[in-house]
């Protein structure tokens, strides 16, 4: 195991405990069990924020690989919902 020291703003602290508290219970351990899962979540973050600067599509690769449509229904699906938000959007707008 690794200590880990930092000094953050109150406000943030606070935040932090209270988040960790209401996701990972009450009980010993669940401060150290959050600061793993954000140091983690960030450094994965991180990670592929690097391979995209690097490489944008090694980045995004099988990012998607869980959807069982092919490109062309994923862009239709797409173009659909663009122009459902749109009307959406210019109801709000029109008296």
């Amino acid at each position: 195991m690794v200590v880990v020291k930092g000094v953050v703003p109150d406000e943030v602290g606070e935040r932090f405990r209270k988040t960790a508290m209401r996701r990972f219970g009450y009980s010993k351990g669940a401060l150290s069990e959050a600061m793993t899962s954000a140091l983690d979540m960030w450094a994965d973050e991180e990670v592929i924020r690097t391979e995209a600067d690097e490489n944008p599509v090694d980045a995004i690769e099988g990012l998607l690989s869980y959807v069982k449509m092919s490109s062309v229904e994923l862009q239709k699906e797409a173009l659909k919902e663009w122009g459902e938000r749109y009307d959406r959007h210019r109801r709000k707008r029109v008296p």
